[in-house]
């Protein structure tokens, strides 16, 4: 980038140049410029970009994605952007609400509807409609699209029964609702926040603010931005003295997400062009056949390609044997010496039998699985377990319930025993969560005066606690952290999650007391639900150096965000359908809620089709280009329910490959 030029830089794949933007800050900063925003796609970008920079001269640093700007800048300029915003509750900033907090708040308003007999006609459960309704508010924010025209937009789309479309009616009421109850409140979740946005980037006052601020833009992963965020880059770029608009050409990744790659290479138009045509991850030939992949996944007309880093396919008829193939094949490409971090295992859906057989294999040669999707729960997580059972045992009068699994999982961690007397015990407390009861002789005998020590400790702490005025759940769970789980000595990583659950508890607090009607009595007792129905972990601390000896396990969409290239990759499942997923949801669809949608078009089977298509060939084509030696599919006849599999990949991939240089 010249040092007062605007410029689209495009790049084959991710690992091209991948410090092309850091080196442009750097020369800016070194002419003694500092007013420089730049938007990122993810943390994890942020902190390569923190550990990458290497100038003494840089002033502060206004590193963001977008979403991190758009909080920054309603918190800054609240006075300004509040006067777009019917009456409500008078606050000096607004309280952002949790992505979990969110949906659970969207949740207990679809589980009131639905008592009034609201969506009836939908089959899925309660906290899957609350996501899908709060994904179509977030797909409208980020288009520009007026939040009332939702429902109206989804039923001229829908093509199915008529009788049905009487859903996304009462969608809108739901959506109605909520927006009032949380502008009153001045409560803000992602979509309120961006739609709030959009309306304060149109303030011309506001623009002044924003264009004396910076003067340089630099811009990663142009074509994973949302039409929102490309109307903020487009203001910058009126005034902006430099500007460097990062175009991945095998990205656009998170459409489902809001994403439109599309648009995004509108802005470059007008721009100095500089092209990086080189993918430094794979070989030529490796290119080439990933190009034909794309197509003949299109079924588009190919020419079978050689392709060097194709391995012996794995293929079984179970797909329990499927997982233990992959994990010999594992084993025996970690004692060749291949680094762990430079395996991964990428699956159109993790799910907990295929992370549970692989660590349980590569656990007895000391390595694990670092499954690094963000579909984990804090359930999932041993201490945090413990934390949320042990919030139920402390509080009967909140009526909860820990099942007997999460019984025997806390007291086998709390009194470092092992499963047997733990699930003895765990069995005596499933009908009696008040006090801990005290086992009679022949169980006191079975379990040991060792282990019965700590059982009586842990029920003279609890009864201890419920003796004295009760704590907010945040001072709860420090409290049982501090006293029970740190002697345990946890691990960098439980520590983590045990963080991530207390600041969910503090976010989640902070906005459910501000709405007594909704959610009367303590706000622990909503929180320990919230999480007890099977939240995620939510993206909001730190996390820890991931284990050298840990193989990555990913969704192809969480690794081609988070991973530039590995050495060996794995396609799992390849017999199945999920590789060709449709994005469209019964009350949610990224395509029909985008700009580039022409209202009162029909969602047919052949759009559909096409649309799978060419997500799947985005998809295979650039996880191929993140491969340097050696892909392995593996697939298996029956899926893990005993459901014969008709997945087309493994036959795209043989069709396409020119087997006659192997």
């Amino acid at each position: 980038m010249h040092l007062y030029n605007k410029t689209a830089a495009f790049k084959a794949c991710s690992s091209t140049c991948p410090d092309l933007g850091i080196k442009a800050y750097e020369k800016l900063v070194n002419h003694g410029q500092h007013k420089i925003l730049v938007l990122l796609m993810n943390r994890l970008q942020i902190n390569r970009w923190h550990n990458s920079l290497k100038t003494e001269k840089a002033g502060p640093l206004h590193l963001y994605t977008y979403f991190g700007f758009v909080q920054r800048e309603l918190t800054k300029y609240w006075p300004l952007a509040e006067k777009y915003l019917p009456p409500g509750q008078p606050v000096l900033s607004p309280i952002y609400l949790t992505m979990e907090t969110a949906q659970y708040l969207t949740a207990t308003l679809v589980e009131n509807y639905r008592q009034r007999g609201y969506l009836r006609d939908i089959i899925s459960p309660v906290d899957r409609l609350a996501m899908q309704i709060a994904d179509s508010r977030g797909k409208a924010a980020l288009n520009g699209l007026d939040w009332q025209n939702i429902g109206q937009r989804l039923k001229a789309a829908w093509s199915g029964a008529e009788t049905k479309t009487a859903v996304f009616e009462q969608a809108q009421e739901i959506i109605g609702e909520y927006r009032a109850i949380c502008l009153q409140q001045r409560i803000l979740d992602y979509p309120l926040a961006v739609e709030i946005y959009n309306r304060l980037l149109a303030d011309q006052l506001y623009r002044q603010h924003l264009n004396r601020e910076f003067n340089h833009l630099i811009v990663e992963n142009l074509e994973e931005t949302a039409p929102a965020a490309q109307d903020l880059i487009s203001v910058l770029l009126e005034e902006a003295q430099t500007a460097l608009l990062i175009y991945v050409k095998d990205g656009g990744h998170g459409i489902f997400f809001g994403a439109d790659p599309f648009s995004a290479k509108n802005l470059t138009v007008g721009l100095s062009q500089e092209s990086y045509p080189d993918c430094p991850a794979c070989s030529e030939k490796t290119y080439r056949w990933a190009e034909a992949l794309k197509q003949a996944v299109k079924n588009r007309p190919t020419q079978p390609q050689p392709c060097p880093i194709l391995g012996k396919p794995v293929f079984t008829d179970l797909r329990s044997e499927m997982i233990r193939e992959v994990g010999q094949r594992l084993l025996e490409l970690l004692r060749q010496g291949i680094p762990a971090r430079q395996i991964v295992l990428i699956a159109p859906h993790v799910d907990k039998v295929l992370e549970f057989s692989l660590n349980l294999i590569l656990a007895a040669k000391g390595y694990r699985i670092d499954n690094i999707t963000r579909s984990r729960r804090l359930l999932d997580e041993p201490f945090t377990l413990a934390l949320i059972t042990l919030a139920v045992l402390a509080h009967p009068e909140w009526t909860l319930q820990a099942g007997f699994g999460d019984l025997a999982e806390t007291l086998r961690l709390i009194l470092s025993t092992d499963p047997v007397r733990a699930g003895l015990l765990a069995e005596l407390l499933t009908d009696r969560q008040g006090n801990l009861p005290v086992p009679d002789i022949d169980l006191q005998a079975r379990i040991g005066p060792s282990v019965m020590a700590k059982y009586n400790l842990l029920s003279n702490w609890l009864a201890d606690y419920r003796s004295q005025p009760g704590l907010t759940i945040e001072a709860f769970l420090q409290r049982v952290f501090g006293e029970i789980l740190s002697p345990l000595a946890p691990a960098a990583e439980q520590i983590y999650s045990c963080r991530q659950l207390l600041a969910s508890a503090i976010k989640f607090s902070q906005a459910i007391e501000s709405l007594p009607e909704l959610f009367p009595g303590p706000a622990g007792k909503y929180f320990i639900e919230m999480i007890k129905q099977g939240t995620v972990a939510a993206e909001t601390l730190e996390q820890p150096e991931p284990d050298k000896n840990s193989v990555i396990l990913a969704t192809p969409y969480a690794y081609l965000l988070n991973c530039d290239s590995s050495r060996v990759q794995f396609w799992l499942d390849s017999s199945g359908e999920a590789w060709f997923n449709s994005d469209a949801r019964e009350l949610s669809n990224p395509h029909v809620l985008s700009r580039r949608w022409v209202p009162g078009t029909v969602w047919t089977g052949d759009i559909d089709q096409v649309i799978r298509l060419d997500k799947a060939a985005r998809t295979v084509g650039a996880l191929a280009h993140r491969c340097q030696e050696k892909l392995i599919t593996a697939g298996s006849t029956y899926s893990s329910f005993g459901w014969e599999q008709f997945g087309r990949l493994q036959d795209i991939i043989e069709q396409t490959t020119d087997f006659s240089s192997h």
